[in-house]
């Protein structure tokens, strides 16, 4: 009787879990991939979205029916970093759905494919629908796209609960990979002579060589940010990680180096890629005045004025962007950490009366208040000084009320630290001490 009972039990929890697992396998959501392809289909109204089989740019991106034999609507997408935007983009115009910001009307178009604000978005999954998603501009997270009364294909300030603003995203069971240079992408640079990539070896400093090493995955010094250096098939290429840019020596067979970014006025940054003939995925990188960075001896990259060599050309493979974290002290967008607002400056006194006695000061405020309610901090402190911020004291040996400050040095406040002997001194009057990205 016992051992039925347990069958019994057992036949009922198997039969509950046939029920619920289909169930729960209705309501899981399927990540997007990165050079997958879909077709991406609006809840509302049925429709896909299209580039009208248009592969030209500025063709308007709109919602069609469906049609398994439409090359324009078939979108890969492209995650250019782990917490980052979405690229979407067509396979067959190599054109990106690009929202055009700049023009406010909220109408799509094609463009040539670039990772910038107007082509970058943000997939948010809708609850309880399989495979569906708002698609977010990232720069204005205000706006979406979605469907218009009309049935246009628009960006608006949509409802995130209204059906119109909800994308079905089906798998179409291909892939695509990007192999061409995208503006705002992570590359990796293969050479086509000895099947190595462009590495600065994980070296920070200005001068480093660049050399070509066997590609290990999750080595950033192996991976290359394109930025448009402002011409058609130009660009700069820096390691974020190193903060560094490739800077060719032009006109002479010289190793190829890193250096700090800038365009403004240095043209050994600006790489032009042409492709070696139509029918492959190889690139020649070169100058505007006929050299061209090439393996030679080794793995050290140098100039030659030899295009045809396959120590000359290189392929792409698309690579998700590091992961940079930048130090508060190195950040120029941080003024401040725990400190006050800003304020105007004032001396407070306990009374008028007192303002007016000090006389002196109140006629002359540049000089020391006498009788005012403020304490100066002039004088002689104890000081605590490392030789890097990454080593710089806690509560426990610096600011804690407990500490023991015996063995500290002292400094005459205010003065100039390097010129007690702290630290290094910098003179500069025709440079910037660190990184320069004007406006």
């Amino acid at each position: 009787m016992k051992e039925n009972l347990f069958l019994f039990f057992c036949r009922r929890a198997l039969l509950l879990l046939s029920l619920l697992v289909p169930a729960l396998l209705a309501f899981a959501q399927v990540q997007p991939e990165s050079g997958a392809v879909y077709r991406l289909v609006n809840v509302a109204t049925g429709k896909a979205i299209s580039n009208g089989d248009n592969p030209e740019n500025d063709a308007a991106i709109v919602l069609t029916d469906v049609s398994d034999a439409s090359a324009g609507q078939r979108w890969a997408l492209w995650q250019v970093r782990a917490d980052g935007g979405w690229m979407v983009y067509n396979p067959a115009s190599r054109g990106g759905i690009d929202m055009a910001l700049q023009l406010g009307t909220g109408q799509l178009l094609q463009w040539t494919a670039t990772a910038s604000d107007n082509q970058l978005f943000v997939l948010e999954s809708v609850d309880d629908l399989d495979n569906t998603y708002r698609m977010v501009c990232q720069a204005e997270p205000e706006l979406m796209l979605a469907a218009s009364p009309s049935g246009d294909l628009v960006l608006t300030a949509a409802p995130a609960t209204a059906e119109s603003a909800h994308f079905r995203f089906d798998v179409l069971g291909e892939t695509h990979t990007i192999t061409w240079p995208v503006e705002g992408m992570f590359f990796r640079v293969k050479n086509r002579a000895n099947g190595k990539v462009l590495s600065n070896r994980g070296s920070a400093e200005n001068d480093a060589l660049i050399y070509t090493d066997k590609n290990v995955e999750g080595n950033d010094a192996q991976v290359w940010l394109f930025n448009n250096a402002g011409a058609a098939g130009c660009f700069q290429l820096v390691n974020e990680t190193a903060g560094k840019a490739i800077d060719m020596v032009l006109g002479k067979s010289s190793p190829l180096l890193q250096w700090t970014p800038n365009l403004k006025n240095n043209n050994n940054q600006k790489i032009y890629f042409t492709e070696v003939d139509a029918e492959s995925d190889f690139y020649t990188l070169g100058s505007n005045n006929g050299w061209y960075i090439t393996v030679q001896n080794g793995d050290i990259m140098r100039m030659a004025e030899d295009a045809t060599a396959e120590a000359a050309h290189f392929s792409l493979e698309p690579v998700m962007g590091p992961e940079v974290q930048i130090c508060p002290w190195q950040d120029e967008t941080i003024f401040g950490i725990n400190k006050e607002p800003a304020r105007a400056d004032f001396t407070p006194y306990a009374s008028t009366e007192a303002l007016h006695a000090d006389a002196a000061r109140y006629e002359k405020p540049w000089l020391a208040p006498e009788g005012a309610n403020v304490m100066s901090l002039n004088g002689v402190w104890k000081l605590n000084f490392v030789n890097s911020p990454d080593v710089r004291p806690g509560e426990n040996n610096f600011y804690g009320d407990s500490v023991n400050v015996e063995a500290w040095d002292t400094i005459t406040v205010p003065s100039c630290l390097e010129m007690k002997g702290y630290g290094d001194p910098y003179y500069i009057n025709v440079e910037y001490a660190f990184s320069d990205y004007p406006p």
